[in-house]
Formats: structure tokens, sequence, C-alpha cells
């Protein structure tokens, strides 16, 4: 969505962070974040009140559809490996000649 759209143009690029953060704090093992937290001094309760308040704000749709992207990824990235496409694909973004 264009940033010149009064709040609207904002919300979608606040979305992606916050899924992004999301994301990436479901990826930190649990004793790693535990030191972390420790480290700033924050509480865990604290810490999980926050994260939770963040996901209550993010629609859940959105938050299921982010949450698949690795794996489609990963099945892209299978399928184009098993077919072979990888210099086709290489070479149609980087518009090289496929056979060098």
């Amino acid at each position: 969505m264009p940033d010149n759209i009064p709040i609207f143009g904002g919300l979608d690029d606040l979305v992606v962070v916050v899924l992004a953060v999301d994301l990436f704090l479901e990826g930190i093992p649990d004793d790693l974040l535990d030191e972390k937290l420790v480290e700033l001094g924050l509480e865990r309760a604290a810490f999980d009140r926050d994260i939770a308040q963040i996901r209550r704000l993010t629609p859940g749709p959105v938050r299921r559809t982010i949450r698949r992207v690795p794996g489609l990824l990963a099945d892209a990235g299978g399928t184009i490996k098993r077919f072979g496409l990888g210099p086709r694909l290489r070479a149609w973004i980087t518009r090289e000649d496929p056979t060098t």
C-alpha cells in the first residue's frame, strides 16, 4: 500500500515489522532469550506480556500466512532443485545466458 495514503499507508509497514520481529523471536532458543533478558534487566513475565499484546494486535490470518512463508520457500527451493531449474531461474533473474 502506498505510504502517502493516510493511516493505512504506514499501517502495512508496521504489520510487516511486527511480524518480522515475532518470527525472529520465535527462532531464538528460550535459554538464550532468558540470558539476554537478564542482561537487559527485563523480567520474562513482562516480556511475555508485551509479546502477547503485540500478537493480539496483529490479525490472525496475517500471522498464520507469514508463518507459512519459510516452508513455502523451502518447498519452492526443493522443486527448483528437483527439476534443475536453478540455472534458468538464475539467468532470468540476472539476465545472463543460461548456457554459460
